[in-house]
C-alpha cells in the first residue's frame, strides 16, 4: 500500500492525491491562496474517520470552502496540464458557527474549522454521529504547538470503500510570517502524532501557480467553470509526479522557484517545533 501525505485521525488509506496551490489576488478579497486537495479515501477504522489539513491563513470559515461539485475535474486537468501527453454536491450549513469555529458539509466531509485545535474535540459533538471521529489529545496538542494561529480543517467521513470525493478549494489571506507558497503535505495514517523526522512513501502530483510564474502550461479545463469559480483557478500551472521516499514535510515553493519553473525534492519543509523546546 502506498502512502499519500496526509494525516487521518484513524487507520485509512489516501490514494491518487492531487495539492494544488494558486497565488492570486481577488477583486473582492485582495491577495490570496488557494489550495486544492484531491484524493480518494478509504477508512480502515471501524468507525468514522477524518483528515486533518493545517493551512497558514486567518480569518477562515465555511466562505472559504468554494464549491466545486459541478467542476469536479479541475484538479485532475491542472494534472494534465503539465503532463506529458496528448489530451484526448453542494455543500449546506449545519447552523454551528462561533468566532472561533465552524462547523459544515462539504461533499463528502463534515469540516470542522478552526483556529485553536484545542476546541476540535467539542466541536464534534455538532458532527452527525455516523461520520464523529475520535481525535486523540496528542494529535490535538502537536497541531496546537506546531502550528499556533493557523487554520485547521478536520474534514470528516465515514465511506467504507475508495470514493472519488470532489476537491477541496479553499482560498485564505496568508500568514505574513510565510515567506513561501505552502503546501500541506505532512503524513501518518494511523491517528497517531506523525513523524517529523522520518521518510515516506509518496505518490503524488504538486501543482503551483501564480503572477511570478513566467512559463507555465496552459490549463484547458473539461468542466462548465462558472464565472465566480474561475476566478480562483489558474490558467497556467507548473508541477512534478513526486514518487519514492522523501522526508515527512509540507512543500514550501518559493518564489524564484516558481519564476525558474521547478519544484524539487528541497521544497519539502518539516513542521516548527514547539515553542517549549525551542532555544
Amino acid at each position: 500500500m502506498e502512502d499519500n501525505m496526509c494525516i487521518s485521525s484513524a487507520p485509512a488509506d489516501f490514494s491518487g492525491t492531487i495539492l494544488s496551490l494558486h497565488v492570486t489576488d481577488h477583486p473582492r478579497d485582495g491577495h490570496i491562496h488557494v489550495l486544492g486537495y484531491q484524493n480518494t479515501a478509504v477508512n480502515f477504522s471501524s468507525g468514522p474517520n477524518a483528515m486533518l489539513l493545517h493551512l497558514p491563513g486567518v480569518g477562515m470559515s465555511q466562505r472559504n470552502f468554494i464549491d466545486t461539485s459541478s467542476c469536479r475535474n479541475i484538479l485532475k486537468d491542472q494534472v494534465d496540464a503539465v503532463t506529458p501527453r496528448t489530451r484526448g454536491g453542494g455543500y449546506g450549513s449545519l447552523g454551528v458557527k462561533s468566532a472561533v469555529v465552524h462547523v459544515f458539509e462539504h461533499d463528502i466531509y463534515t469540516v470542522v474549522l478552526t483556529e485553536d485545535p484545542t476546541l476540535i474535540p467539542s466541536a464534534l459533538l455538532s458532527v452527525p454521529a455516523h461520520k464523529r471521529p475520535s481525535i486523540s489529545r496528542d494529535l490535538v496538542n502537536f497541531y496546537t504547538t506546531r502550528f499556533p494561529g493557523w487554520s485547521i480543517a478536520l474534514c470528516c467521513f465515514d465511506n467504507r470503500e475508495a470514493k472519488q470525493a470532489a476537491p477541496l478549494l479553499m482560498w485564505y489571506t496568508p500568514l505574513e510570517s510565510e515567506p513561501g507558497l505552502r503546501l500541506p503535505a505532512l503524513d501518518c495514517h494511523t491517528g497517531e502524532v506523525p513523524d517529523v523526522d522520518a521518510l515516506v512513501d509518496v505518490d503524488h502530483w504538486v501543482i503551483v501557480s501564480g503572477p511570478d510564474l513566467r512559463m507555465g502550461a496552459p490549463v484547458h479545463y473539461s468542466d462548465r467553470i462558472s464565472p465566480d469559480q474561475r476566478l480562483y483557478l489558474p490558467t497556467e500551472v507548473i508541477g512534478r509526479s513526486f514518487r519514492g521516499r522523501i522526508p515527512n514535510g509540507d512543500f514550501v515553493i518559493s518564489r524564484i522557484a516558481l519564476r525558474e519553473g521547478y519544484i524539487g525534492v528541497e521544497s519539502v519543509s518539516r513542521p516548527n517545533a514547539p515553542s517549549s523546546r525551542s532555544n
